[in-house]
């Protein structure tokens, strides 16, 4: 897995934390980490 998807799971495991109430934009940024 290439270094950037690393850092891309960290910022939506972050944005899962802080923004629990918000799961339509961490879905967005997962499904386009997967598409790469």
């Amino acid at each position: 897995m290439p270094v950037m998807q690393l850092d891309l799971f960290r910022e939506i495991i972050v944005e899962v934390l802080v923004r629990p109430n918000m799961p339509e934009m961490y879905v967005m940024k997962y499904q386009w980490a997967v598409s790469e």
